[in-house]
């Protein structure tokens, strides 16, 4: 009697999500697109201030603000770094888009294969 109804149960559980499944699919679909879009932005706005503060330290060496090269240099350096970081992740985000915007399915078996290949 117990083993039936915990039969029954396993199969009305499997039932539900045999039937949620399309919607969940598309909510994740949707969220991801969503993340991705968000991403852009993200590096965009970051890209631009650190080109706006690259300008400033321009501007700031022709005025003979800085003290030595050095200041310069490091500055330079480290926004190159933040940069290159964020153009990198806007194209990964870009790539990600695109590939959902032009193959969801085959994004989602990638997004699987990838969930599955982190469980093992």
């Amino acid at each position: 009697m117990i083993k039936e109804q915990m039969i029954e149960i396993v199969k009305s559980g499997l039932s539900w999500t045999a039937q949620q499944a399309p919607e969940i699919m598309g909510q994740l679909i949707l969220w991801r697109t969503c993340d991705y879009i968000l991403g852009i932005i993200f590096s965009l706005i970051i890209l631009i201030i650190v080109y706006r503060i690259f300008l400033n330290t321009e501007h700031k060496i022709e005025s003979d603000e800085f003290a030595d090269w050095g200041d310069y240099i490091v500055t330079a350096v480290i926004l190159a770094m933040v940069g290159l970081f964020f153009v990198i992740v806007l194209i990964c985000n870009i790539y990600f888009l695109l590939q959902i915007s032009i193959a969801p399915k085959v994004w989602l078996i990638e997004y699987i294969s990838d969930a599955m290949r982190c469980i093992n």
